[in-house]
């Protein structure tokens, strides 16, 4: 965001690096990132920015302890950077006192902050994620309170566990409709339509409809939205031995899932669609590169040259 470049070390390494996109991405500074309520390690999820040049702010959410912290940046140049506020969200956490905070969704000077509220003992979700609404205009942030009637602070309650990602509502869907700016969906043990303005969420496609297809919370790995509006799925097979693409159809009175390609192999099932083209990180060994499909095809057909090589197994991917 205006040439800033910042990597997040997590799992113990709790480190924030700013790179220079100008010189061979070269370190400019690393800070530290500590909790300030717990000992434990902060594990930083994500980061979010926040106005742009000499204003600019940088939001950390912490999935070690229940805290979202700022990172001020300081208007003399070359100054270093630093933490100056931690807000705290334990409120909103499961019984172990930690809500395991995730991914940042940025919607004006409100940061929508993802609760997993997992449970430490067996690392898998104790209850419904939720997205929690914080005002980052003023010099104190404060939760969003979407009820007045009833004050106190809120969170939208999501219909499923986890949070495997999400994209902004298109303003043309195929087959449902298209959103204004302030939806998103949200990928977790199913596909929710969300609304950021009124704090609603419901079900596009149940996570029955993904059960019925053999498709787990934990194999469902990424989703994009093609020129037409339609949304395609990356998920594992069972077993993690092979990942396929998935079409929704949204067209008829219930959503089908409806396999495309198969056979794909990675580790991470990352995904991204651009125009018509699917773009997807495939670890085949001997042969990994980005897999490019042409989705406006059916079937679906792999362009020529793919895969594109990029000179390691591809893990992820960022669309700039």
């Amino acid at each position: 965001d205006g040439g800033r470049v910042f990597v997040l070390n997590r799992y113990g390494f709790d480190w924030l690096d700013e790179l220079d996109p100008d010189d061979d991405l070269t370190l400019l500074q690393q800070l530290a990132i500590q909790a300030a309520s717990s000992e434990a390690s902060a594990n930083a999820y994500d980061l979010a920015l926040v106005g742009s040049g000499e204003t600019a702010e940088a939001w950390l959410s912490l999935h070690g302890a229940g805290e979202l912290q700022r990172l001020r940046f300081p208007e003399l140049q070359a100054a270093t950077a630093d933490f100056d506020l931690a807000l705290d969200l334990s409120a909103f956490a499961d019984d172990d006192g930690i809500p395991e905070l995730g991914a940042i969704v940025p919607c004006g000077e409100v940061l929508f902050v993802a609760a997993l509220r997992v449970d430490r003992s067996s690392w898998t979700p104790a209850d419904r994620t939720l997205l929690i609404p914080v005002d980052v205009a003023g010099e104190q942030p404060a939760v969003f309170d979407f009820d007045p009637l009833e004050p106190g602070a809120d969170a939208i309650v999501l219909q499923g566990e986890g949070f495997g990602g999400w994209r902004l509502l298109p303003p043309v869907m195929a087959g449902t409709e298209g959103g204004d700016g302030t939806q998103i969906l949200v990928l977790d043990s199913g596909l929710e339509r969300v609304d950021l303005a009124t704090g609603t969420s419901e079900w596009l496609v149940p996570a029955e409809t993904f059960a019925e297809q053999g498709l787990t919370r934990l194999q469902l790995s990424a989703f994009d939205i093609d020129a037409q509006g339609r949304i395609w799925l990356a998920a594992a097979e069972p077993g993690f031995a092979s990942f396929s693409l998935w079409r929704v159809d949204l067209e008829g009175d219930t959503p089908q899932l409806l396999r495309e390609v198969e056979g794909l192999h990675s580790v991470t099932g990352a995904l991204e669609v651009i125009g018509n083209q699917a773009w997807f990180a495939d670890t085949t060994p001997g042969a990994s590169g980005l897999r490019v499909f042409d989705l406006s095809m059916s079937p679906v057909v792999e362009v020529a040259g793919s895969p594109v090589a990029v000179g390691l197994p591809p893990m992820s991917l960022a669309r700039l």
